[in-house]
Parts: C-alpha cells; sequence; structure tokens
C-alpha cells in the first residue's frame, strides 16, 4: 500500500513512491466532487513520480464532457477504458490528467454510441484533397482574407500566409484600412476592400477586422455574398453584438453557401449568451447547440478541439497542445480553413483536416516559444507528411 492505513482515517507519514498505482477508486458514473480521503489521495499521488494506471476513467474526470467534477481528480499515466473510447478522455482539462488512453473493447459493441468521431491521422489522410498533375493555379481555388483593421494587420497576414501554404491556388487580402503588404510574400495579393467579391470561392472574414462601422459594413457584405465563408474572431463579434445578422444570402441553403465558425471560448460564450467557464463545462455539447443555433459548422478551439455540425454530429480533433497557446495561431487554422475550402472539400471535411493539420503543425514545433509566424510552415510540413500516410 501506498499510504496506511488506507480506509480507518486521513493518510500520515510521507508518501512514499511505489513501482505502480492503479487508480479504481470511482467510474463513469461519478457525479460529485472527490472529497474526503480520495480528494487527499489524489492531491499526494500527484506529487509523486509513481506511475497511475486509470480503470476506464481518472477519478474526478467527467467522461462526457472533459470537465472535472470538483476542484481534484487523479492524475494517471495510462487510462485503460471498457468497451468504447469516451469524448471527455479527450478535450478540455481531462488532458491534463488522463495521460495516454487506450481502449479494451471486452468483445463488446460499441457501436451504438457513435454521434462522435475522434479525428486522427488516418482519418486526416483520408480526406486530402487531390492535386491532379494536370493542374494550374484555378484547380486549388481563391481565398480572400477579409480583416487587418488598425493595429492588426498581423492577423490578416497570417491568415494568408497559412491559405496559401494550406495550397490554395490564390489568396488575397482586402482590409477595411487600405491595402495590407508582405514584403516577404510577394504572391499575396491585395484587393480594394469596397470592390466587389467576383472570381473569389472563399472569404475568410474577421482575423483583426476590427469592430467599427467600416468593420461590420464589410461584415455584412461578407455574409451577403454567396462565397464560402470562414468567420473568425471580430466577424464572430459582431454576429454576437446583432443576432439580426444573417449568415448567408436569404434563400440560400447551408451547402450552397457554407459557413465555419471558428470561436475560441470566450467567443462562443458570447455567441451562447453564457459564460466561458459554462462552455468548458461542456465542450462537445456547447458546440454542438451552436452549429444548431447558426446552421453553421461550428469549430470551438482549445484543448482538445471539437468541430460540431447541425445535424448533431461532432468531431474531437486528436492533435494539438500548448505550443499553440500563443496569439495569431487562431488565425492561421482560418486561413487553413479556408484554403481547404477553395480545394472543394465540403466545410465539414475542411474543418476537421484543417483543424488536425494545425494541431499536427503545432505539436511539430515540441519545445516552447512557437511563434504562429512560424506556424504556416509547419502546416506545409504536415500536410506533406499526409500524403505519405497509408489510408
Amino acid at each position: 500500500a501506498l499510504f496506511a492505513p488506507w480506509t480507518n482515517g486521513p493518510a500520515t507519514g510521507a508518501p512514499r513512491p511505489v513501482p505502480l498505482v492503479v487508480d479504481g477508486l470511482f467510474g463513469i458514473g461519478l457525479a460529485r466532487p472527490l472529497d474526503g480521503l480520495a480528494a487527499e489521495l489524489c492531491r499526494l499521488l500527484a506529487g509523486l513520480e509513481s506511475p497511475v494506471v486509470a480503470i476506464d476513467v481518472p477519478s474526478g474526470v467527467d467522461t462526457d464532457t472533459g470537465a472535472l467534477v470538483g476542484p481534484v481528480a487523479m492524475p494517471a499515466t495510462l487510462t485503460v477504458t471498457m468497451i468504447g473510447d469516451k469524448p471527455g478522455l479527450h478535450t478540455g482539462r481531462a488532458l491534463d490528467h488522463v495521460g495516454q488512453v487506450r481502449v479494451a473493447p471486452l468483445e463488446l459493441d460499441a457501436s451504438a454510441q457513435a454521434d462522435g468521431l475522434l479525428f486522427g491521422r488516418c482519418e486526416a489522410a483520408r480526406r486530402l484533397p487531390r492535386r491532379p498533375r494536370d493542374s494550374s493555379k484555378g484547380t486549388f481555388g481563391s481565398v480572400l482574407v477579409v480583416g487587418g483593421g488598425r493595429g492588426m494587420t498581423g492577423a490578416a497576414l497570417l491568415a494568408a500566409r497559412a491559405a496559401q501554404y494550406g495550397g490554395a491556388g490564390k489568396v488575397w487580402i482586402a482590409s477595411p484600412q487600405g491595402p495590407v503588404f508582405d514584403p516577404g510574400q510577394p504572391q499575396l495579393m491585395t484587393r480594394d476592400a469596397d470592390a466587389g467579391f467576383d472570381g473569389v470561392d472563399v472569404l475568410v472574414a474577421g482575423c483583426g477586422l476590427g469592430t467599427e462601422a467600416d468593420a461590420r459594413a464589410l461584415l455584412l457584405r461578407v455574409l451577403a455574398s454567396p462565397a464560402a465563408a470562414v468567420l473568425d474572431a471580430d466577424a464572430l463579434n459582431l454576429l454576437a453584438a446583432d443576432r439580426r445578422l444573417a449568415l448567408r444570402p436569404p434563400g440560400a441553403a447551408p451547402d450552397q453557401s457554407p459557413r465555419v465558425l471558428t470561436p475560441h471560448p470566450l467567443e462562443a460564450a458570447r455567441l451562447a449568451d453564457c459564460s466561458a467557464a459554462e462552455i468548458q463545462r461542456d465542450r462537445t455539447g456547447a458546440a454542438s447547440a451552436l452549429a444548431g443555433r447558426y446552421d453553421a459548422i461550428v469549430v470551438l478551439k482549445g484543448a482538445g478541439t471539437v468541430v460540431a455540425r447541425p445535424d448533431g454530429r461532432w468531431a474531437i480533433i486528436d492533435a494539438g497542445g500548448p505550443a499553440l497557446a500563443t496569439a495569431g495561431t487562431g488565425d492561421v487554422l482560418a486561413g487553413v480553413i479556408g484554403s481547404l475550402l477553395a480545394q472543394r472539400l465540403s466545410a465539414w471535411d475542411a474543418s476537421l483536416l484543417g483543424c488536425w493539420v494545425h494541431g499536427n503543425a503545432g505539436d511539430r514545433w515540441r519545445a516552447v516559444g512557437l511563434s504562429a509566424a512560424e506556424l504556416p510552415g509547419l502546416v506545409r510540413e504536415s500536410l506533406a507528411a499526409l500524403t505519405e500516410t497509408p489510408t
């Protein structure tokens, strides 16, 4: 035993490391915070270097949502979960408690619980757009980044560079403050913000756009366009501030004018009229509710990014980590998804593949100090590596 006595009162003495700890305290039915001896054991085990194997779920983790049911939870090195995988083991605060996750099917069929998908490398490789040898820049579509307002031109440049490195044939930038240039990327073109969107396949709107009157007017034109659109950052803030805004032209079907919303938890909270803490308590539920509310694909960014559809289907992205927790990486994601939309992927597939490639690009860094400007190059590496992945 690690501590003595286990059952007759609080643990006493200094904790002693042991070769292995097996956590079988509580299972998936736990609905109340750990307290008493159970809470004390979790705190003490967190200070040891002993490996912990959790049976089904680390005690204190909600397997449906990824939230913790209280202030403490068991820190596992390995979680062996029974019959089928659980969404809460792959998103939110649970990611710091589950360690590696392995499924023990026990020769039972878990297919009845198929609302969600854990989206990994093999699934990403199967969704790669084809790139025929007999191609031109028109084959791979065009992207217009609408953003880069006062003091935030870098956001639009990051999204545009990501769209280019993600494989789009042509990329423009339109800013409410006038032309935005990237001397290091001369292939990126500029377009007058007052001009129309003719010849554009995909609009990526909101990256550094601002929320002033000129930015709102520009967003209204984006929403009135039949072109596919990825809405990020200030586009989402403007949507949240005025619920009268329609996401697409009157009478346009979602498959004709697809929309992808890419909020982080605080932006999602504004869209949903709740707190960020409520969003984080049930990430798959929150993303699905927003997708239904806005009739759009919703990408809820964060630890274990969730991609949700209006029909209730969702996926958790099995890639990404703390390297991406820096300013500008969300702009890069918006550009990557826009690029894949331009290459004729559906909004669902473009969002899934874009999120996985973006997360995998961050994982490739494996160090502290990734800057968003370095991320598009890593996205390109990730896409190239996927072409060699067996499907």
